[in-house]
């Protein structure tokens, strides 16, 4: 607080002289207001009276300042929040084998507490092929943990602890979030625990390639909200406490945040945490269409045939369809068609919306459980 009032007492000072110099030049009399504007509220103004306090002039001047009662009212908003989601989030040391080293290596990241009896969500590049898991809780005592199992393709896995009367997050659904929305993160950045930063969404429905070997991430929350390795598997929350994305990668030529960061949405890690505790594996759902990467220009996902044997070919999908619905989801791109799947399940009937030699149409298509074998280019 201190710094804060005595960074805003410089800018008075620097305004007094510049109103000062130009009140010589112009020979006129004004006032100085200063304004702030805070996120949770409209810009407020209110006049406060400093005493004794001369201009170059020698003429005392009544300044306009904000009330530090808004910027109080803020910080305990902030406050709560934290106090709300962060029982539910745990530290994660894991220790695996690396491919090519002879001994053992350790990781850290983060988790969300997803039931009382002691499930957590974490990302599968956390706690995936490790070999041991210790699980710090937010009172600091630690439990072993074991990995139910994780699914490379969405990065998701579900660690389960010997432990009851957990607090479990709140889950709210991503979609209900849009662009300019305040939000925290939270996690062990650089293996400092229960590190708490915050910043807004920056832009939603993000697709992201990683390699020309695996599936890209689809979907994404992107947010200027600072996360850094050791943040992974820690939650996202929006501004009633409720977790909306897991943190998950960021982009920075430099190895540290550089606010473009992404977290993967509630809808699909929350769906595929339930395959895996409720079946023991992930089920990711299959339509067995091969995609047209050649072009991203087409408003949808552009169809360059189907897979022998499933579903999508015995309801007629060709070549040069162009998908663009899926249920109640308008379907823009290759990403949002695979982010569409991701939150579904086998066996679920969809409405698929086409395009085909300018004529719209729409077929049932039952979802199918992904074959090892498939192509990353097939989904």
């Amino acid at each position: 607080m201190h710094t804060i009032k005595n960074l805003f007492f410089k800018k008075t000072v620097l305004k007094i002289l510049l109103f000062a110099f130009l009140t010589l030049i112009l020979s006129i009399s004004t006032s100085c207001t200063l304004m702030k504007t805070m996120s949770t509220s409209s810009t407020v103004t209110t006049s406060v009276s400093i005493k004794g306090l001369p201009n170059a002039l020698g003429v005392a001047e009544t300044l306009t300042t904000l009330p530090n009662s808004d910027l109080k009212d803020e910080n305990a908003e902030i406050s709560a929040l934290v106090k709300k989601i962060a029982p539910s989030v745990v530290d994660l040391v894991v220790t695996f084998n690396q491919a090519g080293s002879s001994g053992s290596n350790q990781g850290e990241g983060a988790g969300i507490i997803y039931s009382a009896d002691g499930y957590i969500i974490t990302n599968n590049h956390v706690a995936g092929n490790t070999n041991k898991i210790q699980v710090t809780l937010n009172d600091n005592s630690t439990v072993n943990g074991k990995l139910i199992a994780g699914d490379s393709i969405t990065d998701v896995a579900v660690v389960k602890i010997d432990k009851s009367g957990l607090k479990p997050a709140e889950m709210a659904s991503s979609d209900n979030q849009v662009v300019g929305d305040f939000c925290l993160a939270l996690g062990s950045p650089f293996g400092i625990q229960q590190t708490i930063t915050h910043g807004i969404i920056s832009g939603m429905y993000r697709g992201i390639p990683l390699s020309a070997n695996s599936l890209p991430y689809a979907d994404l929350i992107q947010t200027d909200t600072a996360i850094n390795p050791g943040n992974s598997g820690g939650p996202l929350v929006n501004s009633d406490g409720q977790v909306i994305g897991m943190n998950t990668l960021g982009i920075s030529p430099a190895g540290a945040s550089s606010g473009i960061n992404f977290a993967i949405p509630s809808d699909i890690f929350v769906n595929i945490a339930n395959q895996i505790i409720k079946i023991g594996s992930p089920q990711i759902p299959f339509i067995g269409v091969n995609l047209d990467t050649s072009t991203m220009n087409p408003k949808g996902a552009l169809l360059a045939g189907t897979v022998s044997g499933t579903t999508a070919e015995k309801v007629g999908f060709k070549s040069g369809d162009l998908l663009i619905g899926f249920n109640s989801r308008v379907i823009n791109s290759p990403y949002e068609l695979l982010g569409a799947i991701e939150r579904s399940n086998v066996g679920d009937n969809i409405n698929i919306k086409y395009v085909r030699n300018g004529n719209t149409s729409t077929v049932i298509v039952t979802l199918e459980k992904r074959p090892t074998s498939a192509s990353i280019t097939s989904v």
